[in-house]
């Protein structure tokens, strides 16, 4: 008798032919062990606990979307959320959160955020008990460096503008305009 194992979700065991199932009593969770896809054989093992888990990907480097960390959660809840204009449902996952030194856990919900500001906005439910915000003060855990990007030059379809050429008599050299305006100032305050 052959057994199929179908894939649910995006995650997980993939969908094969005759993989060894058991269900292990002790940790209450199905077992999976190989089976056929349809090419070659697998040697993979997955437990599933019965929850419903989710996969997502974070870009942890803000206006970055190059840079991507895929997780695997389990949902721990569904809820709907209201937004001005709009409600949505969310999977929501717990997660610790570490700032300061100190970690503590959180629900955090998943949604698309690459047309927001931030790629996570932390709220007060999630820090209450765990940090105060204090409006008065900014930066009391340090403030990180930035790395500056150079701009992209604008192609403008425009030819390059050739330099001015300059000529100067033998043995004088032109002085930078920054020199003249600084030596006016000099004479100003002397």
């Amino acid at each position: 008798m052959a057994i199929f194992w179908t894939q649910k979700q995006d995650i997980g065991a993939s969908a094969r032919m005759s993989p060894a199932l058991a269900y292990d009593a002790l940790h209450d969770r199905v077992v999976v062990f190989g089976g056929d896809p349809g090419g070659a054989p697998l040697a993979d093992t997955w437990q599933w606990d019965g929850k419903l888990w989710t996969r997502f990907s974070v870009h942890p480097i803000q206006k970055d979307d190059s840079t991507a960390v895929t997780c695997l959660a389990r949902v721990a809840d569904i809820r709907t959320v209201s937004n001005p204009g709009r409600r949505q449902r969310r999977l929501v996952i717990r997660t610790d959160v570490s700032l300061g030194g100190e970690t503590w856990p959180i629900d955090l919900t998943l949604t698309d955020r690459d047309e927001m500001g931030f790629r996570m906005l932390l709220g007060r439910t999630a820090m209450h008990g765990a940090m105060t915000v204090d409006p008065d003060h900014s930066y009391l855990l340090g403030k990180k460096k930035r790395v500056k990007r150079k701009k992209k030059k604008k192609k403008t379809g425009k030819p390059a503008r050739k330099a001015k050429a300059t000529t100067t008599t033998p043995g004088k050299a032109k002085a930078p305009k920054r020199r003249k305006k600084l030596g006016r100032l000099l004479q100003l305050f002397t």
